[in-house]
């Protein structure tokens, strides 16, 4: 089954530390790369933007990632 992860990125220059976090797992899609949006950062910095199917329609989704943008680990 084709899925898409919502990862965060954790000390991406200290290869010692570097992880990868699952956010989110999303379903298919079942009408092809027509019905969906690469998930992308607001412009605030405050959430993730995609599309997930939910009860059989392609919705636009806002996950909050205000509390991750901040944090050090990630620019260090």
């Amino acid at each position: 089954e084709d899925t898409h992860q919502l990862l965060s990125i954790h000390f991406p220059r200290d290869p010692d530390r570097f992880q990868s976090r699952l956010l989110r797992t999303l379903p298919p899609i079942p009408f092809g790369q027509r019905y969906h949006a690469h998930p992308f950062l607001s412009p605030d910095r405050k959430r993730v933007v995609y599309t997930e199917l939910v009860d059989g329609f392609s919705q636009v989704c806002a996950l909050d990632v205000a509390d991750l943008v901040d944090l050090d680990e990630y620019w260090i």
